[in-house]
């Protein structure tokens, strides 16, 4: 039987966490090198961020290996139905989200109804999302910037909805924006890594 209780870090943090370090590149990098060891330095981190531990201008780095080990050793029984083999890759400025979702499990599984877009993306899609951090007065976000199922980019209506099904509603702005914890003022990516500083 699936899990269905949060640890702290995943109900703070939430699609948030994980869609920009986490709540973003297929083919042009090799496969994550996740392991137990690496979740275990990861959601250390996680929980000092978590707990407010951090001292004030602390920076935290997480490792793409360190998020992608997360993903797969310590939140995969958090992960709804619908969501399968999550996987980030970290660049310069922008990050880059793959999984496969199933949109009618996915929308059985949070109690949604289908709708007319539920009905058109039905079946197993290959989701890409592109990301990019955003820091500025004292709080950090991140912008989804845009989103491909099965290569083909969704824009408009059909993107709102998939991101109100796949994020969840958001009472910090654009549907497309993703407050993280107010006790991190800064968010920065780079190539193979994330860097996060505390207020």
């Amino acid at each position: 039987m699936r899990n269905t209780a949060t640890p702290s870090g995943a109900r703070r943090y939430g699609a948030p966490l994980l869609a920009t370090l986490l709540v973003t590149a297929m083919g042009s990098s090799a496969p994550p090198a996740a392991s137990p060891d690496l979740a275990r330095s990861a959601r250390g981190k996680v929980d000092r961020i978590e707990s407010d531990q951090l001292r004030a201008g602390e920076t935290v780095v997480l490792s793409e290996d360190e998020i992608n080990s997360l993903l797969k050793y310590e939140y995969a029984t958090y992960i709804p139905d619908g969501v399968r083999d999550p996987r980030v890759h970290l660049f310069d400025r922008q990050a880059v989200v793959h999984t496969y979702i199933d949109v009618a499990k996915l929308q059985r599984s949070t109690d949604g109804s289908m709708g007319l877009w539920g009905m058109l993306f039905s079946g197993e899609r290959e989701l890409k999302a592109v990301c990019r951090p955003i820091s500025s007065g004292g709080r950090a976000k991140v912008e989804v910037e845009s989103i491909q199922l099965s290569g083909s980019a969704i824009s408009g209506s059909a993107l709102e909805w998939l991101l109100s099904v796949t994020l969840g509603e958001s009472d910090a702005g654009p549907a497309n924006h993703l407050p993280l914890p107010e006790n991190l003022r800064e968010l920065r990516v780079e190539k193979g890594r994330a860097i996060v500083v505390a207020n």
